[in-house]
């Protein structure tokens, strides 16, 4: 057996962070309960769609 050993974030890499532990667990709960919905608005807000 082996011992997992986890450490504090640094309060720098905290404030660079894009996202917050609180909204990362919302966002990821969404996409699970709701995958169809969470999905579409990530392709409308980070997707740019081009004919060639």
């Amino acid at each position: 057996m082996f011992d997992i050993s986890t450490f504090p974030q640094a309060d720098a890499v905290r404030r660079a962070a894009q996202l917050s532990q609180e909204d990362y667990k919302r966002l990821y709960y969404q996409s699970i309960e709701h995958p169809s919905s969470f999905w579409a608005e990530q392709a409308t807000r980070f997707l740019d769609w081009s004919t060639p």
